[in-house]
């Protein structure tokens, strides 16, 4: 009897530790990456809206396409987060996290959801696959606009 009682005791508390498995993996699992992306795309929406005014101030002193280089690569040192410039028309102007030499080849980010997504709202965001870096990426985007909401 005593063997069948451990045994018994050992087969619930098994049981109790795989269900509580099953409910973290399906349940707890989602909300703590749902909390973690908002998080992420609130901290990266500041730091958007804090580069807007230097990158726009850029467009409007017709600067180089080497001064965006310039200023990405330093905005992602401030903010420890990659940043990207394009023109209205999705071509790649800067990205701190590639050589200038490579920004030309990069492919057009027009289709992008959050690029897609910053033309109609206050910004864009989404999570998928980068084919630069080859993970899953949490972006952000601001279409800057000027005083008739026109994409600059």
């Amino acid at each position: 009897m005593f063997r069948n009682l451990r045994s018994f005791i050992f087969l619930c508390l098994l049981s109790i530790v795989l269900l509580s498995f099953v409910f973290f993996s399906l349940i707890a699992l989602p909300s703590i990456r749902k909390t973690a992306e908002s998080q992420i795309r609130d901290q990266l929406l500041v730091h958007a809206r804090m580069s807007e005014n230097i990158i726009s101030g850029l467009i409007e002193s017709g600067a180089p396409a080497s001064s965006f280089q310039k200023e990405a690569v330093e905005l992602s040192k401030a903010s420890g987060n990659r940043v990207t410039v394009i023109n209205s028309k999705g071509i790649v102007l800067a990205d701190s996290d590639e050589p200038a030499s490579k920004v030309s080849i990069m492919e057009n980010h027009l289709t992008k959801p959050e690029v897609a997504q910053s033309v109609t709202e206050p910004y864009g965001f989404s999570v998928r696959y980068s084919s630069t870096t080859r993970r899953d990426q949490v972006y952000v985007s601001r279409a800057i606009k000027d005083s008739d909401n026109k994409l600059k």
